[in-house]
């Protein structure tokens, strides 16, 4: 099975609404000791799906294609953020990875 943006939305707002103290993430550097600040992450976490979703959806109905959509939408709000620029020392950022996989999953280029 293929995870999706809106699974991924979905799930955050499931795991906000248990009302936990302890939210434990599957990977990443944001799990830290203190509950609410874990959980402030897991907002900011769905809010740039959120705002990224929403931004590639824009460009698909002005009918730009997935590079004019990885070249245009910059997400600069979260520039500073880790992973927003090279993963890994590679070619490519996180951001552009995310936007590529959203605009293939919004145009059925993935199931």
């Amino acid at each position: 099975m293929v995870s999706s943006t809106l699974n991924w939305i979905n799930a955050i707002d499931f795991i906000l609404n248990l009302e936990a103290d302890i939210i434990v993430p599957g990977n990443g550097a944001w799990a830290v000791a203190e509950p609410e600040v874990t959980r402030q992450a897991l907002v900011r976490s769905r809010q740039i799906i959120v705002e990224a979703r929403d931004a590639v959806e824009s460009e698909i109905e002005q009918g730009a294609t997935e590079d004019e959509v990885a070249a245009r939408v910059l997400l600069q709000q979260y520039e500073g953020m880790t992973g927003y620029d090279l993963l890994g020392g590679g070619t490519i950022s996180q951001r552009e990875v995310m936007v590529r996989r959203i605009y293939q999953e919004l145009t059925g280029a993935v199931p």
